[in-house]
């Protein structure tokens, strides 16, 4: 069974020179992928740029095999439109207003996997991972809107 595990959760835990060795093992066939995870993905988690969610095998990890089988890297940006698309486009795209100027999003920054880790996790399952952790944030930030005292 595979296992996100959010980077920022390691940080001052005491095991983040155990993730840190994880990390220097990984290899990408994407090398501007491998870099990331290496070198800013510790920087963009403490300034909070991004969250960059590590895959595992979750029995090997309960086991102390602290592999990184794929990662993926998450941020909320605006999507801001252009004077050129039509305003059918933005109430289909918004779902509410046609007189929106954009609206906010989940963007996969980075999606890579381990490519010495022969059938560790597939593009699939990465891809079902990381929409599950986007779902889960999509409804923390509209769970209970009711302490905004505002109808919607």
């Amino acid at each position: 069974m595979l296992s996100a595990k959010p980077l920022g959760s390691y940080i001052g835990k005491g095991i983040e020179e155990v993730i840190k060795k994880a990390i220097d093992k990984f290899s990408c066939k994407d090398k501007d992928v491998e870099y990331f995870l290496k070198n800013k993905a510790f920087e963009f988690e403490k300034r909070d740029k991004s969250r960059t969610y590590l895959i595992f095998d979750a029995a090997k990890y309960v086991s102390g095999d602290v592999t990184i089988l794929a990662y993926f890297t998450l941020s909320l940006k605006s999507l801001e439109f252009k004077d050129t698309l039509s305003k059918s486009k933005i109430k289909e795209i918004d779902g509410f207003s046609k007189e929106v100027k954009g609206v906010a999003i989940a963007l996969i920054g980075q999606f890579g996997k381990d490519e010495s880790e022969t059938g560790g996790v597939s593009g699939k399952d990465l891809l079902e991972i990381c929409m599950e952790e986007i779902y889960q944030v999509q409804l923390l930030l509209v769970a209970d809107m009711s302490w905004l005292n505002v109808s919607v």
